[in-house]
C-alpha cells in the first residue's frame, strides 16, 4: 500500500482553522490501514484504532496550509516506511497494529519532526 497525502489548497480548508480556539490540539495523522496521510484536530479521547495502533498521531503547532503541505510532503517517505512495516494481529482481544523496527524507527523520526514546528514562528489563522 501506498501513503495518500491530503492536500490542502487554501486557507478554508486547514484542518486547524475553525477550532483553533477549542480545547482541542493539531496534529497529523497516519492512518496504518488505509495509507492517508492527513493533518486534523486531536482530541483529549483516544478512539479504539489509536488504542489499537492503526491509526498514528502526532502532535504539531497550529501550522498554515503552506506550512501544513510542506510539512505533509516531507514526512511522505517517512510515513511509507511506517506503512511498509505494519501488519494486523490478533492479541488475543482486539486486531492491533504492529511494526516492525524500521517502522517504529521512522514512526519515532515523525513524532520528531512535527515536535520542531514547536516553538518557532508559525502564522496562527485567527
Amino acid at each position: 500500500m501506498n501513503v495518500t497525502v491530503t492536500k490542502f489548497t487554501d486557507e478554508a480548508e486547514n484542518p486547524f482553522y475553525e477550532e483553533e480556539d477549542c480545547h482541542c490540539h493539531p496534529c497529523i495523522t497516519l492512518d496504518s490501514r488505509t495509507g492517508v496521510l492527513n493533518a486534523e484536530n486531536e482530541w483529549d479521547y483516544y478512539p479504539n484504532e489509536v488504542r489499537c495502533g492503526h491509526m498514528r498521531r502526532y502532535p504539531c503547532d497550529w501550522l498554515t496550509v503552506d506550512e501544513l503541505n510542506h510539512l505533509l510532503a516531507d514526512l511522505c517517505p517517512l510515513a511509507q516506511q511506517v506503512l511498509d512495516g505494519y501488519r494486523i494481529v490478533w492479541d488475543g482481544v482486539n486486531y492491533v497494529g504492529k511494526f516492525n523496527h524500521d517502522a517504529q524507527s521512522a514512526d519515532n523520526m515523525i513524532r520528531q519532526r512535527c515536535e520542531e514546528t514547536f516553538g518557532r514562528q508559525c502564522h496562527i489563522i485567527q
